[in-house]
């Protein structure tokens, strides 16, 4: 987990990675309904791609990509900060290192 945590850590340092972390503190939230990534383009309509354990499928129709949306939108509002999720990926990278000792 440690060398994990380091690489996420490394990823924030390239000017395309941006990691937002959501606390626990928060408790449900709409990232754990499964595993989703929203595609948005130029021209064609956004896509979004659920993976489950054995297969994936693709959404495109208008009404069902919203909620996906809605989600995105509900989990940047509660995710923390740049400055707190580098924090909170520190504080957890110093806790597995420790363990590991």
């Amino acid at each position: 987990m440690a060398d994990q945590l380091q690489k996420i850590i490394s990823a924030v340092k390239e000017p395309n990675v941006t990691v937002r972390v959501i606390p626990l503190s928060i408790g449900a939230h709409a990232g754990l309904s499964g595993t989703f990534v929203l595609f948005e383009f130029g021209k064609p309509r956004p896509v979004v791609y659920l993976e489950a354990r054995r297969s994936g499928a693709f959404i495109d129709e208008p009404d069902d990509v919203a909620l996906f949306f809605d989600a995105v939108e509900r989990l940047e509002d509660h995710a923390s900060d740049l400055e707190a999720s580098q924090e909170i990926l520190q504080k957890y990278l110093e806790q597995y290192e420790s363990e590991a000792k």
